[in-house]
C-alpha cells in the first residue's frame, strides 16, 4: 500500500520559460500559459504512466519530489521494492511498528531496494506489517528527462498543425493549380499504441520503475 503523504507541489517537469521554447514561442511571450500548462500537466502525466510510476492514496503519479509512506503486509522477502526511488531518503522504517535503527537497513537509491540488516550482512525481512516512510522525486528535473518532455510537447504542437493521415502533398500550377494530397491506408508509421512514442519511451529507461506481475 502507498500513501503520498506530502504529494509534490508542482507535478511539472518544465518550467514556463521551457514549455514557450518548446512550443516555438519566444522565452517572454506569456499569451498562451495556461494552454502550454495543461498540455505540460499531460505530458507529465503521460510520462509518469510510460515509467510506470504506481498510484498512491493522496496523490497523482510523478516523477516529483514527494513525501510518502510505504506499508508491506507479511512479507518474506530478501528485498523490499520502492514504489519512488529517485534522490531517496529513508526518513523512518518499522516492522509491526518497532522501528529500526540506521544501521538495521540500507538502501539502493537508483534501484529501490531495501534490504534488511543483522549483524552488518543482509537477512529477509519478516513482520505482519513493514512501514517505509521517505522521501523520493526530483525538486530539479534532470537535463535527459526534461528534455524528453520538451521533444513530446514539439510533437504534441506539430501533431495539432496537421493531418497526421496524410502521406504527401504536391501541387501543380500550369493551369492554375491542382493540388493533390496522399492519404496513408492502414497504421500511421511512427505512430503508437501508447501516448508515448517508443523512440521516447527508450529514453527513459532510467526512470522506469520495476515491471510487477
Amino acid at each position: 500500500m502507498l500513501t503520498i503523504t506530502t504529494p509534490a507541489t508542482d507535478l511539472q517537469l518544465l518550467n514556463q520559460e521551457q514549455l514557450r521554447l518548446a512550443a516555438g514561442l519566444a522565452a517572454d511571450d506569456s499569451s498562451q500559459d495556461a494552454e502550454l500548462a495543461k498540455v505540460g500537466l499531460r505530458i507529465a502525466a503521460e510520462i509518469a504512466s510510460a515509467c510506470r510510476i504506481r498510484v498512491g492514496s493522496g496523490g497523482q503519479p510523478t516523477l516529483k519530489r514527494e513525501l510518502v509512506t510505504q506499508t508491506f503486509r507479511g512479507p518474506r522477502l530478501r528485498e523490499l521494492i520502492l514504489d519512488r526511488r529517485h534522490e531517496l531518503e529513508i526518513t523512518a522504517v518499522s516492522i509491526d511498528g518497532t522501528s529500526l535503527g540506521d544501521g538495521d537497513f540500507e538502501v539502493e537509491p537508483e534501484s529501490g531496494l531495501l534490504y534488511r540488516l543483522s549483524g552488518g550482512s543482509v537477512t529477509k525481512w519478516c513482520g505482519r506489517s513493514i512501514a517505509v516512510v521517505y522521501e523520493a522525486g526530483f525538486d530539479t528535473v534532470p537535463a535527459d528527462l526534461a528534455a524528453v518532455a520538451s521533444d513530446l510537447m514539439r510533437l504534441r504542437v506539430s501533431a495539432g498543425n496537421r493531418d497526421p493521415l496524410i502521406k504527401s502533398e504536391s501541387s501543380e500550377v500550369p493551369d492554375v493549380l491542382t493540388q493533390r494530397v496522399d492519404y496513408w491506408v492502414g497504421a500511421v508509421p511512427g505512430s503508437t499504441s501508447g501516448p508515448v512514442p517508443a523512440e521516447y519511451a527508450a529514453r527513459l529507461s532510467r526512470y522506469m520503475n520495476w515491471a510487477m506481475a
